[in-house]
Order: structure tokens, then sequence, then C-alpha cells
């Protein structure tokens, strides 16, 4: 599994002769994703609605995806695991845990994590209902969803800047990997490319 998921992957201590580890599945997304959240006015307490307030992005941070493999996986039992989404409520994560649940159904002792996911990168947005637009929330909702389901949201202040600073780190990062066109000289440069002039 290191092989495919490369720096993505994360070896864990073994905690009673068991295997665990974490995957950091980024995201399958269209070319641009809207990002939505409801503001509440501090100073009018009986408006439900707040402000909408919306931003473009291209990077989300990834599903972090932890699991423990019982010594009978896979031939009698599923990998024990937890999801961890930063920009989605417990309900939500409550959902993916059950597909995966369904996956592990359909495969019943065969290896599972690869199509664990394969799926949660590829399918989780559309399964969602996130096709072309991500609605952070509601906040302040106490929800008794699925123990493996570890929600990163705290509130519109803190998540908002934290997902479009990670977008903005995620675009230098792929600006600096790839060649970028001069548009002086219409020469290809890698984009950390430093001239001396």
């Amino acid at each position: 599994m290191e092989s495919i998921y490369g720096e993505n992957m994360f070896i864990l201590d073994n905690h009673n002769g068991l295997r665990s580890f974490q995957i950091h599945i980024h995201i399958e997304t269209p070319e641009e994703l809207t990002i939505s959240t409801k503001l509440n006015s501090s100073t009018d307490t009986n408006n439900s609605e707040g402000f909408s307030y919306s931003f473009e992005v291209k990077y989300i941070p990834p599903i972090i995806l932890t699991c423990v493999l019982p010594k009978s996986y896979p031939t009698h039992l599923p990998p024990y695991f937890t999801i961890s989404v930063q920009w989605l409520d417990t309900s939500k994560i409550s959902s993916l845990c059950s597909m995966l649940d369904s996956i592990w159904n359909e495969q019943h002792g065969q290896e599972v994590i690869y199509s664990w996911a394969e799926w949660l990168h590829s399918s989780a947005i559309s399964f969602l209902g996130f096709d072309k637009e991500i609605v952070l929330g509601p906040y302040g909702v106490k929800n008794q969803g699925d123990p493996r389901a570890l929600s990163g949201c705290v509130s519109p202040d803190v998540d908002v800047p934290s997902l479009k600073s990670y977008n903005e780190e995620q675009r230098l990062e792929n600006f600096l990997k790839t060649l970028q066109e001069c548009c002086i000289c219409f020469g290809e440069f890698a984009g950390n490319f430093r001239s001396s002039i």
C-alpha cells in the first residue's frame, strides 16, 4: 500500500500487535468548486437566516482514513476505521462511514482498503451531492452520528480562512511543480525558476 499512496500514507505505531495507518485521500474535484456557508449576524440573534458567504477553491483538505487491521482481516473482520474531514459535519461523515461498511459487505473476505480509498477519492463528493458546491455546517448542532466520524468543522470564522489558506498553499505547490510559460520570451520554465539578471 505504501507504494500506491506514497507520501499520503502514514504508518502508525502497532497497538497490541495490530497494524495501523492513515491515508490522506485527496478528493477528485471539478476545475473549481464553490464553498458556501451561513454567517450569522452577532447583532441580530433572532435572524436565523444570517448572511450567505461563498468562495471558489480548486483544492480542499484531504479526507483522512485511519485504519487498524484486526488479526482476522480480511477473512472475517473488516478494518477498524475512522474518517476525519475538516470541512464536513458529523452527519455527512457518518454517511461516508456507512458507505464503507456497504463496500465491505459487498467484498466480504477480500482486501477492501484500496476500494475504500478509491471510492472516497472519486465518489465521495458526488455521493454527498456536492458536485459543484460544498455547503459548510450546520454549526452548533449536536449530532449523535457514527462514532467513527470525526469532524474538524469549528465555525465559519475558523473554517473559511483554513480552507482558503489550504487552497492557496496547494495552488502555490502546484505552480512550483509545473512548467509555466513566460509571457515575454514564451519559453517554458519550472514555477520555481529564478533567472539571474
